[in-house]
């Protein structure tokens, strides 16, 4: 008896099915991490200002720690996100900040710390920060991001 590869690898219609759900379940889910990184950036920020985390805890690297499960060194990292686009929103829009996600924001919020502890003018340092602002683009991957980043802050 001759295999019939084309009978074997035609798609069940079940497993298309299960497929497309699968994968729309996967995109909301998506969705959700990247809306998710700027709420807890949010939440944790008015966190940290007003001190709440000491309802519960000593100190706020035990309550990232114990409450979040993240480092306090990671929370930080939102937080400075979240400034950025505070301090910059007619750069970085809250809608625009969530299209780039958190880790091409991370890069972008590296590049302006890393300007700003450059020794050069607060003119340099704005006009740099500018440059990475209006060149990166949230269409592009995020290693494309950090090099843009990289060749700006060299420039130093």
């Amino acid at each position: 008896m001759s295999r019939n590869d084309e009978l074997i690898n035609k798609a069940d219609p079940k497993d298309i099915e299960s497929y497309d759900g699968l994968v729309r379940k996967a995109l909301k889910a998506k969705i959700k991490i990247e809306t998710g990184f700027f709420e807890l950036a949010e939440s944790i920020y008015e966190i940290h200002r007003t001190k709440l985390y000491r309802v519960k805890y000593k100190t706020f690297a035990e309550f990232c720690d114990e409450e979040l499960g993240f480092s306090r060194q990671t929370i930080y990292v939102y937080i400075s996100i979240l400034k950025l686009v505070s301090s910059y929103n007619t750069y970085f829009s809250r809608e625009r900040a969530i299209d780039f996600g958190h880790k091409k924001m991370r890069h972008i919020t590296e590049g302006v710390n890393a300007i700003d502890k450059s020794e050069v003018t607060d003119t340099e340092k704005h006009q740099k920060k500018i440059q990475i602002f209006t060149k990166v683009d949230p269409a592009m991957a995020s290693t494309e991001v950090e090099a843009i980043i990289e060749d700006i802050v060299s420039e130093l």
